[in-house]
């Protein structure tokens, strides 16, 4: 939600959408999800690199980068059947 809140907050998404993804993110399951991995070349995105804030990583040693607008072309999703 996180994700959805600052989209709907930059203008990204409506009202609306952010709506529909909180309805979702409460109807979802387990089952659901399933894990993938983004293989995602640095020299396509280095320029679009932000770096997380310290307060904002999942860890505080942790080296975290975000993408906030990430073309299709620049990754490849492996998906893994468990």
């Amino acid at each position: 939600m996180r994700g959805a809140n600052y989209k709907r907050a930059s203008g990204i998404i409506t009202e609306e959408e952010e709506k529909d993804i909180a309805a979702i993110v409460e109807l979802a399951e387990i089952r659901d999800f399933r894990p993938l991995l983004y293989v995602i070349p640095y020299t396509l995105v280095s320029n679009l690199l932000r770096e997380v804030p310290v307060r904002d990583r999942a860890a505080p040693l942790s080296q975290e980068y975000m993408i906030e607008k990430l073309p299709r072309r620049h990754f490849d999703i492996l998906e893994f059947n468990l």
